[in-house]
């Protein structure tokens, strides 16, 4: 198992280490909500190191790195980072990353310094819990090979305007429409619908949660998940989603759950 260079730091602080990625990563120091809320109010710190790195030169870098994502890559500055998918030829998500525009390069992240004074070490639990707060994919949940970017709501992050592997594909679901798309929900009681959960309508299976967890800052059980288009764009549907053989009602709800410059409903 591969180890980043804080390994023994993140040891010392007493993390509790999990396999992640054939990389051993801290997946808590204290507890989850402790560290999601210390993110939330403070600051913290994760080890990114098991991430991808890939630095791209030439004078073909631009049109190299246009030809296999989505975004577009010639009109970011230097300084600017751009999120970005990686499709196959019929559109469907095989990766989605950051790549980075230097003066003499594209610095790009892929899957798998300093502390600032107050900065809590944060571990992947935390991770998790503030990326499902703000609406934010992740591969293996929301996005898969067979989830294209527009099922997955990453619309902003298609350039159809140029030629990519996977944009014809995109071009003629981007005009018929996905068949399904994620959706934010808010679900009754106590019980956390895990990764794979049903979701009915009536007695018939529509969809399936693709993430879900407590929400440390709105103290609310919530998921995300795929439903037909046509219920995800309705806004009176009765769902309910299936945990350990039980039903339980899910209020549909505008992703991200939680945002600074929103309200609390």
């Amino acid at each position: 198992m591969h180890q980043t260079a804080l390994n023994a730091k993140h040891k010392s602080h007493g993390a509790r280490m999990v396999e992640f990625g054939g990389w051993e990563m801290p997946v808590h120091y204290e507890s989850i909500v402790l560290e999601h809320e210390t993110v939330r109010t403070k600051a913290g710190l994760f080890d990114l190191q098991h991430m991808g790195r890939l630095r791209l030169t030439g004078k073909d870098r631009v049109a190299f790195l246009e030809g296999i994502i989505t975004q577009a890559v010639a009109s970011a500055k230097p300084g600017m980072a751009r999120y970005s998918l990686v499709t196959n030829e019929q559109g469907h998500a095989l990766d989605d990353i950051i790549f980075y525009t230097l003066p003499e390069s594209l610095v790009v992240i892929v899957n798998a310094g300093r502390k600032d004074k107050g900065a809590r070490p944060c571990g992947l639990g935390a991770r998790d819990t503030l990326r499902l707060e703000a609406g934010m994919p992740l591969y293996g949940h929301e996005l898969e090979l067979d989830v294209n970017p527009f099922e997955a709501g990453l619309d902003f992050a298609v350039y159809l305007d140029k030629p990519f592997v996977g944009q014809e594909a995109l071009a003629r679901i981007k005009k018929d429409g996905p068949s399904r798309r994620v959706v934010g929900f808010e679900c009754e009681g106590k019980r956390i619908p895990r990764q794979g959960a049903p979701i009915f309508s009536g007695p018939e299976q529509v969809g399936k949660v693709t993430s879900g967890t407590r929400s440390p800052t709105l103290d609310k059980v919530i998921c995300m998940g795929f439903v037909p288009a046509a219920l995800a764009a309705s806004s009176s549907a009765s769902l309910e989603v299936e945990v350990g053989g039980q039903r339980y009602k899910l209020r549909r709800v505008d992703l991200p759950f939680y945002s600074r410059t929103r309200k609390k409903k």
